[in-house]
């Protein structure tokens, strides 16, 4: 009987995974060339932008990159997200086989250019590689499926918050007189 991933045998999990891979990639290209063209209509400015001449038409950033966006058929906030992204990884530095994610992700790093090009050991696929996760915890950021002690309770931290708030709540509710009469 053939190793099944999930309900399929494994050779046809292994295809769907190569024709996944590639349209991965072709989407992290899509998604590139989105964020240069929004760069070439509006580029990056220095904080506060640049001021309209006397007589110019004022169109903000925002209302462009909507207009671009409404034009094209995505969310503004996607067209804002690929645009920054591509701001910050020029076409020579971006890495084919690591999705935009994974480069938006690792953005903030000064060391990003080279930190993209050595990727972690994934040991449980014995290969080099750029999950999600593992950007986030080069950045510090809460990752999706925590792995160490502090990851976890790093994850547990809103739901511990909520159930405490609710036990304190329960607590003064009941020490209320007028709520439950004294015996």
């Amino acid at each position: 009987m053939p190793t099944m991933v999930g309900k399929v045998p494994q050779e046809r999990y292994d295809e769907l995974v190569a024709e996944s891979k590639i349209l991965v990639e072709t989407e992290r290209d899509t998604h590139f060339k989105l964020g240069d063209n929004a760069l070439e209509i509006e580029p990056l400015q220095m904080q506060g932008g640049a001021r309209p001449a006397a007589g110019e038409d004022v169109q903000t950033v925002e209302e462009t990159l909507a207009r671009f966006a409404d034009d094209v058929g995505v969310s503004t906030s996607s067209v804002m997200s690929y645009r920054s992204t591509a701001a910050h990884w020029p076409p020579e530095q971006r890495v084919k086989g690591v999705s935009l994610d994974i480069h938006r992700i690792l953005t903030g790093r000064p060391d990003r250019f080279e930190l993209i090009r050595t990727p972690p050991f994934n040991e449980h696929y014995g290969t080099h590689r750029w999950p999600q996760d593992a950007a986030k915890r080069e950045m510090g950021w809460q990752v999706q499926n925590p792995r160490s002690v502090q990851e976890k309770v790093t994850a547990e931290g809103p739901a511990l918050a909520r159930i405490r708030a609710s036990v304190c709540g329960t607590v003064q509710f009941q020490s209320r007189s007028d709520v439950i009469p004294a015996n």
